[in-house]
């Protein structure tokens, strides 16, 4: 495996691991959503609430001007969006995700 193959998967797993923590703050910031709703306006925890994104975050920022978990939410959502970019953009501009095509001179 080449220098360039190990640094293209190591940014794409780093862009992985940043997307995945940036998930789990929107799992911490329903929950915090959640400690000050009225019982009736609670947020399910469970299933796919990735719909109503925009939503929580609305109310969040209502709830916590201060917003230090939506700070962090963008913080490692733009590192491992950077981190993907960073990754395919090696992987096509080194040559390392090329399929091995040599071409011939004649």
């Amino acid at each position: 495996m080449t220098v360039q193959k190990i640094v293209g998967i190591g940014l794409f797993i780093i862009s992985c691991g940043c997307t995945l923590r940036a998930n789990l703050l929107i799992g911490d910031i329903v929950s915090e959503v959640n400690r000050l709703l009225p019982k009736g306006r609670v947020i399910p925890t469970y299933g796919f609430v990735r719909h109503r994104f925009f939503d929580i975050l609305t109310e969040y920022r209502r709830l916590y001007p201060d917003g230090k978990l939506l700070r962090r939410l963008y913080i490692w959502g733009a590192m491992g969006f950077a981190c993907w970019i960073g990754s395919v953009a090696y992987l096509f501009f080194s040559g390392a995700g090329s399929v091995g095509y040599i071409p011939r001179h004649r």
